[in-house]
């Protein structure tokens, strides 16, 4: 079973900057290996995502997607996400809890920023989920 993590960021917002997109996709897989491991979607994804790590000295193959819509990622990305946990795999929100935003030296915090999803699995699977998604 070829085996894959794919992630989801949302990129409509203005402060999802280059560095941004790359800390969240980080926390994204951070997220996913805790979950998967702590057995929330099953032993048997625990052990296919522990054979993933095996993969290419420990980086298994990851991809990094956009939503395609642009006026409500927030809502796609829920409905992605429960899609493919329909489809079997594991699947979650990244929700963030300190989300800053800098509007000149005024430095804003917004709480609870849904910024990303994961979805590890079979890649067909995933494939069948995210199905016309381009990468980031």
């Amino acid at each position: 079973m070829d085996k894959r993590l794919y992630i989801v960021v949302r990129n409509e917002l203005a402060s999802m900057t280059t560095g941004r997109i790359a800390a969240q996709a980080s926390h994204a897989s951070t997220k996913a290996m805790q979950d998967i491991l702590a057995g929330k979607f099953g032993s048997e994804h625990a052990e296919m995502f522990k054979e993933w790590l095996k993969e290419a000295n420990g980086f298994g193959t990851t991809i990094v997607l956009q939503p395609k819509n642009t006026k409500n990622q927030t809502e796609e990305i829920y409905t992605l996400v429960e899609h493919g946990r329909k489809n079997g795999l594991s699947a979650d929100v990244i929700v963030d809890p300190e989300y800053f935003i800098k509007d000149g030296e005024h430095v804003f915090i917004l709480p609870d920023v849904l910024t990303c999803a994961y979805f590890f699995g079979d890649t067909e699977l995933i494939r069948k989920t995210v199905d016309g998604l381009d990468l980031l």
